[in-house]
């Protein structure tokens, strides 16, 4: 069989069968991929640390090593899944009671990172109902690894969920919900004991931005719910956009589903999409929507807010951050070692200017 007959079967394998795409192998998606079948997942930054503290890499491949090993030897989505349903409890970087080693929900991050995972297979993993580990995982691969300019597309599809969540590895901590976890991803920085990546400014305020219109929405949804459980097919809408969270006048093409949502097409793109209550409002005959802009009024107040912070604080939110090194807590194991006092006779020696250096150097750590 010629080679390019070989790919169009794969490439028509992948296109019809869920199945294949868990129960492929990595060689023969390397494979795929490099035959321009499959669309893989883009690595932003570091490929060989995920752009994971160190400390954390260093641990997963070394002192957690034996676990790691297994994961390597699990070479299809579907195991590394079934991995993820039974063993992983929690989200967080180290596991209970450690400051050191590596927790199965991170080494499995990982793992994924360098599986080369396709779009439809991160589509898979974020859509799974059996536990809500298997999308936390892949929203954490995400947030780690995806051009943040795409965290959004791919995280707000989850920002309202309410499933249940233990994020925490100690036991007696309260329960989040996953929508909630999901938001704290893409706008914190701090992530329990270690640091994630940090989003460029103007993308951390567009989506600071979607969020409060989302807020805004869900507070809507609940005074909506008669008007949209009246929409019927052929009838005219104003609908909140998803793409630009602009708002534009649609028609109604399906009624409300189980979910609630209401499958609308727009005017302006003639493309189709479900909204929920929230997301919908009557339409005026002299209303086209375009000159309601929320999303752009909330850019404005977000900014605002940086820019009062940073004058309140003396923080420059645009600038360029200290690098990453600076902020792992391994350099602190060596603060001690650094800020020693000079020994006297050096101090007398140097006079005021000893004890600014042994001052500085304390303060490198």
């Amino acid at each position: 069989m010629s080679r390019s007959a070989q790919q169009r079967i794969l490439q028509a394998r992948w296109a019809s069968s869920d199945r294949f795409r868990d129960d492929v192998t990595q060689e023969e998606l390397d494979a795929a991929v490099q035959d321009g079948v499959v669309d893989p997942m883009p690595i932003h930054g570091n490929k060989q640390t995920m752009n994971m503290n160190e400390l954390l890499v260093h641990n997963i491949l070394g002192q957690a090593g034996d676990y790691f090993k297994r994961l390597l030897r699990l070479d299809t989505l579907r195991a590394l899944v079934d991995e993820i349903r039974e063993n992983i409890t929690h989200v967080e970087p180290f596991a209970g009671g450690t400051a050191r080693v590596p927790s199965s929900a991170f080494q499995m991050v990982f793992r994924l990172g360098v599986f080369t995972l396709s779009r439809k297979q991160m589509h898979s993993l974020l859509k799974d109902k059996t536990s809500p580990y298997v999308p936390a995982i892949g929203y954490l691969l995400l947030r780690y690894t995806a051009p943040p300019k795409d965290l959004w597309r791919w995280c707000a599809r989850h920002i309202e969920d309410e499933t249940p969540f233990r994020d925490s590895a100690d036991p007696s901590a309260p329960e989040t919900t996953l929508g909630e976890w999901v938001r704290r991803l893409l706008t914190e920085l701090n992530y329990f004991s270690t640091i994630l990546p940090r989003i460029p400014v103007p993308v951390q305020r567009d989506i600071k931005a979607r969020l409060r219109v989302m807020e805004e929405a869900k507070a809507r949804g609940e005074a909506n719910e008669d008007f949209v459980a009246s929409l019927t097919p052929g009838m005219r809408v104003k609908s909140l956009y998803s793409d630009d969270m602009k708002w534009y006048a649609a028609t109604v093409t399906a009624a409300a589903d189980e979910s609630g949502r209401v499958w609308v097409k727009y005017d302006a793109y003639g493309n189709e999409e479900g909204r929920a209550a929230g997301y919908l409002q009557p339409l005026r005959d002299d209303d086209d929507g375009a000159d309601d802009d929320e999303y752009g009024r909330y850019l404005k107040e977000v900014t605002t807010e940086e820019a009062t912070r940073s004058q309140a604080t003396g923080t420059d939110y645009a600038a360029r951050p200290t690098t990453y090194k600076s902020n792992l807590s391994l350099k602190m194991d060596s603060y001690t070692a650094r800020g020693r006092k000079p020994a006297p006779s050096h101090t007398a020696a140097r006079g005021g200017a000893g004890a600014g250096a042994g001052g500085g150097g304390g303060a490198g750590g």
